[in-house]
């Protein structure tokens, strides 16, 4: 859970430093001016790409967010669930439940990280828009193997 957190924390910062830089977007694009290839837009294009990153990390913040609170509620689920059940049938209900909870919490954390990857495509598009469909690209076949190729995930379903 301190993962969870530190990457919250990290959202937050990020997308305070964004907004600050949308209040000094001209000293920005000065600083671009240097770099080689770099397609120099508009203030204004450039204030629409700025928004699209503090959208993602607005939305990776409450992502983090709730997943803390759900890893929360399953460090309680835990600390609370009887000594003993009645039933085998209750047993089973109450670690499904456990199950639920813990399965959403990891999968809002994944949501969270998915968008930190993807904001590192976003800032490419800052350069060059050819660039940025690359990185997008790259980006998605990387997320694709390590959620669904990945060894990891084999040994996870091969059991």
């Amino acid at each position: 859970m301190r993962n969870v957190s530190f990457f919250a924390s990290t959202s937050l910062l990020v997308l305070i430093s964004l907004i600050a830089v949308f209040g000094a977007v001209e000293e920005a694009i000065s600083i671009t001016l240097d770099i080689p290839y770099a397609q120099h837009v508009s203030p204004a294009f450039w204030k629409l790409k700025l928004l699209l990153l503090i959208s993602i990390f607005a939305y990776v913040f409450f992502k983090l967010v709730w997943s803390i609170r759900q890893f929360n509620s399953t460090a309680f689920m835990v600390g609370a669930a009887p000594d003993v059940f009645d039933s085998e049938s209750e047993l089973f209900t109450y670690a499904n439940s456990l199950g639920i909870v813990i399965n959403r919490a990891h999968r809002h954390f994944i949501e969270g990280m998915r968008g930190f990857e993807y904001a590192l495509a976003v800032l490419t598009w800052f350069i060059h828009p050819t660039l940025f469909m690359l990185a997008i690209v790259v980006v998605s076949s990387v997320i694709y193997r390590r959620e669904f190729a990945s060894r990891t995930m084999k040994a996870m379903v091969d059991e």
